[in-house]
Formats: structure tokens, C-alpha cells, sequence
């Protein structure tokens, strides 16, 4: 990845050693991507948002397919609405997003009405996507 200018930063500014670059996006502007999720050799494309400070990916109840297996989960998932109602996919997910592939178990429970998953930190840190609430540069 080049540098957006090619001046030298100094010792106060953050440089890069060349190496590893991550993709940094800002929390703020939520923003919602196209995701695949594929299992058992099957798959489902939905819009979802992109991390709202969640640990688990989520996925709305209505856009899961009835026939993935589920197992129920002993707890809630926190911060999301309270739903007495949550499930955990019995297989890990295989989740596509801009051609990059993750794999975890996805919660699904009932979201708020308009949101058909969130991708959250489970999924983001193995595509090393990195969150930030600071304003891009």
C-alpha cells in the first residue's frame, strides 16, 4: 500500500515500516456491504452492516435459511435488543465479503426491522478489517 503523500512524517506522525497494511474504516458511517454466507455447498447474499461494536456476527432470523441447521444458544447476545430467542449455527459459516473469505458460527436472532445481519469482530479480525471511530484522513 503507498502512502496517500509521499512527504516524511517525522517522529510524531504514525509512518509505516512497509509489511503488513490493514484496511481501516470508520464506525460512524455503519457502512453496509454485500456478504456471502455458504454452507453445505449452498449459499445466501444479504446486505449487512459492518461491525456496531458487536463480538458475534449476526444474522436476522427471517433471512436465514430454514433448512441450516441451529442449535440454541445458553445466553443473549448483549447490547443487541434483548431477544429471549437466540440461535447458533450448528456448522461453521464460510462469510464472503469483496472476495475475502472467514469462517465462523453465526448467531441469528431477531434484528431490528431493515437489518439483515451485522458483521462483527468475529468475522472483520480474520479479514483484518479494523474499526475505528476516528475520521478517515
Amino acid at each position: 500500500m503507498e502512502a496517500l503523500s509521499p512527504k516524511e512524517r517525522g517522529t510524531a506522525g504514525f509512518g509505516s515500516t512497509g509489511g503488513l497494511a490493514m484496511l481501516t474504516m470508520a464506525m460512524n458511517r455503519r457502512p453496509v456491504t454485500s456478504v456471502t454466507l455458504c454452507n453445505g455447498g449452498e449459499q445466501i447474499i444479504l446486505e449487512a452492516l459492518l461491525d456496531t461494536g458487536a463480538d458475534l456476527t449476526i444474522v436476522a432470523k427471517e433471512q436465514w435459511p430454514r433448512h441450516w441447521p441451529l442449535l440454541p444458544m445458553a445466553r443473549g447476545v448483549e447490547g443487541v435488543g434483548g431477544s429471549s430467542s437466540v440461535l447458533r449455527s450448528r456448522d461453521r459459516v464460510s462469510v464472503v465479503i469483496d472476495g475475502r473469505t472467514a469462517s465462523t458460527h453465526i448467531t441469528v436472532m431477531t434484528l431490528p426491522q431493515g437489518v439483515n445481519g451485522l458483521i462483527c469482530h468475529d468475522v472483520l479480525d480474520q479479514l483484518g478489517v479494523i474499526l475505528t471511530t476516528e475520521k478517515p484522513f
